[in-house]
């Protein structure tokens, strides 16, 4: 009975604190919390969230702008409703581990693309206060940056993120969010050939160009930041065999689509489903889609 309750409370402790190293500030303040044990599951529900840009204007609400406010009320529903976040490296573990891996009964990960200085400044501050863990996919190009009508958030505020140990960086590529030009009009970057010079480039060339970009955001964020790189999202959604051949080469071992759906034991791991939380949304409307969805 006492080394059955010792595994418990080992097992307990490996989820609260997650295999993802943290900072050393990071770990005192999470070990300062004794928030209750989850009830762990060897085939929980997990609802991957998936959200872009924030904002305090109603105005500016669209299908990826969500206002502040309902940021916050859409976290405390989320716990309210029992579920616990989880990082990608409790995610990979448990599709790695077999039949004895567990995860909270209800488990949700908070991802948001692209890097927006709206995710430190709005953002950030009610994942600290709901305690609740996200993982920003950033396209590494873009640091610092004002590309179009946003600015991106920096190295250094993404590493104060990183450092609360709420927050992680991920890959939404270096510099392959945009359209290029193809034979057949413009594709993602990442997915198509694109015309190099008015000729399409060869399947060599472009294997090349998109596992060295691939390469490139991974080494950047992990020396920038100092969180492992182990998750892609597809910019615009788009993939195919070669790109998750790649990404998996590069060190990707999770992928995101935004595709919509739950993901199960058994789900592919390089194609991830998400639920896109539009600006529409209230808490309450978030909370019944994902009921929908889980069935």
């Amino acid at each position: 009975m006492r080394s059955r309750r010792f595994i418990s409370a080992f097992l307990a402790g490996l989820f609260l604190f997650g295999v993802m190293p943290l900072p050393e500030k990071a770990r005192a303040e999470r070990a300062s919390l004794r928030e209750p044990v989850p009830a762990l599951s060897a085939d929980p529900v997990i609802v991957a969230l998936m959200y872009h840009h924030f904002t305090v204007n109603k105005s500016e609400r669209n299908s990826v702008t969500v206002l502040k406010d309902t940021f916050g009320s859409q976290l405390k529903a989320l716990k309210a409703d029992g579920f616990v976040s989880i990082t990608q490296q409790q995610l990979a573990a448990f599709m790695k581990g077999g039949k004895q891996a567990k995860l909270p009964r209800k488990s949700v990960i908070i991802t948001i693309d692209d890097g927006y200085e709206s995710n430190y400044k709005l953002a950030y501050p009610l994942l600290k206060r709901e305690k609740v863990h996200a993982s920003i996919f950033a396209v590494t190009s873009f640091r610092g940056q004002t590309p179009s009508r946003f600015r991106h958030f920096t190295w250094e505020q993404a590493k104060e993120m990183y450092e609360s140990g709420f927050v992680d960086i991920q890959s939404h590529t270096h510099s392959l969010h945009y359209y290029g030009t193809t034979p057949s009009g413009g594709k993602p970057a990442l997915s198509y050939r694109i015309l190099v010079n008015d000729k399409q480039e060869s399947k060599l060339a472009y294997e090349k160009r998109i596992y060295n970009d691939l390469k490139t955001a991974k080494s950047l964020i992990e020396e920038h930041v100092g969180n492992p790189v182990i998750a892609l999202s597809f910019p615009y959604g788009s993939y195919n065999d070669t790109v998750i051949r790649k990404a998996a080469d590069a060190g990707h071992s999770l992928m995101y689509t935004i595709k919509e759906g739950i993901i199960r034991k058994g789900s592919d791991p390089h194609k991830l489903p998400r639920i896109n939380v539009d600006g529409k949304y209230s808490a309450k409307d978030l909370m019944e889609r994902i009921h929908t969805l889980m069935g």
